[in-house]
């Protein structure tokens, strides 16, 4: 095990690691040094699993190292299943040649055995004893072969079971945090991605762009005074306000266009291979909807209307020149009355 509790420390020096653990990190990695048995190694591996995920809830570790620390764990224990592969298919067969080796030279004390019963009674009574020695030291070491055997069966079996539960446990592990990963995405009220996931999703659409020459258009619409809302019916009616919102607009765009909420009562909408003067009519024709189907909570109709800013990318942009031409978009279609759009 000594090549691949290396390479396991080797693998925990390339993860980064916040202050508060380095000190315990540094004793696995000195228990694997120290004592690089088999139990030792499965202990340690099993311990560090728990602690990144013990780490990740409290958002200690950065998604990029986990992904890339979960890259090299999976190949690091595929390499450690195929090597004890090996080392089974080469103890059958080790196990093999002994066998056929004792039943060779059993066959020829056998032999030997029935040569000796024609010769004198004085010459067989010597060569019978001597035969009769071997013969029971072979089935001796045979029986003690054979146990031993079994011994490293076992052995073999109880490490690849124990190869398997880390590897499950890997696996629940990176389950979990594609999972938290994904809720971290994600507006907790709405449902809908959130700014964080926004601003992945932006740089990926601009690097599209800016490689294929596409259209892309970016749109910010604003809940039209939002605050009188919250202020007469409350809180929670303005959340559910926001959620209609959200699910409207969600359910309105394409499934390759991007629909987020920026934040408060702002969302923001990528229209992927789209041009301005496409995305005005579309943006046009969801503030009308909204206008035209108000908000309903208990035997109250509110009206709702959206602001929007629209504008295309260009080839002298970048992402925040963008933005920031549709954020004035937006500004200036609420200095001009709200309920309306703008592009520029």
């Amino acid at each position: 095990m000594l090549k691949i509790s290396q390479q396991f420390v080797n693998l925990l020096d390339q993860l980064s690691l916040p202050q508060s653990i380095q000190t315990q990190f540094h004793q696995y990695k000195q228990l694997l040094i120290n004592n690089d048995s088999e139990d030792n190694w499965f202990y340690v591996l099993s311990e560090i699993i728990q602690l990144i995920q013990q780490q990740y809830d409290q958002n200690s570790l950065e998604k990029a190292n986990l992904e890339q620390f979960f890259n090299h764990l999976n190949q690091y224990l595929q390499e450690i299943e195929q090597q004890l592969a090996l080392s089974h298919k080469q103890w059958q067969l080790s196990v093999s040649d002994c066998s056929e080796l004792y039943q060779s030279v059993y066959e020829q004390v056998e032999e030997l055995d029935d040569e000796i019963k024609l010769q004198p009674e004085i010459i067989k009574q010597q060569l019978s004893h001597k035969l009769q020695s071997i013969r029971s030291s072979l089935m001796q070491q045979l029986a003690y072969s054979e146990q031993q055997s079994q011994s490293t069966q076992t052995q073999l079996n109880e490490l690849t079971e124990k190869l398997q539960t880390l590897e499950i446990e890997a696996q629940q592990l990176r389950i979990y945090l594609q999972l938290e990963q994904k809720k971290a995405y994600l507006d907790i009220l709405t449902g809908l991605p959130n700014r964080l996931a926004y601003n992945e999703k932006i740089v990926e659409e601009f690097s599209r762009w800016k490689r294929y020459q596409n259209h892309l258009s970016l749109a910010i619409c604003d809940i039209d005074y939002f605050k009188n809302i919250n202020d007469t019916y409350g809180h929670q009616v303005g959340d559910q306000a926001l959620c209609y919102i959200a699910s409207l607009l969600n359910r309105s765009f394409r499934k390759t266009d991007f629909v987020a909420r920026y934040g408060g009562e702002e969302f923001v909408i990528i229209l992927v291979e789209t041009p301005k003067t496409v995305a005005f009519p579309v943006m046009e024709k969801m503030r009308t909807k909204i206008f035209q189907k108000p908000f309903c909570y208990q035997n109250h109709t509110i009206p709702i209307t959206l602001s929007f800013g629209i504008t295309e990318f260009t080839s002298k942009d970048e992402i925040a020149t963008a933005f920031d031409r549709a954020d004035k978009a937006l500004y200036q279609a609420k200095n001009q009355g709200r309920n309306q759009s703008i592009q520029l």
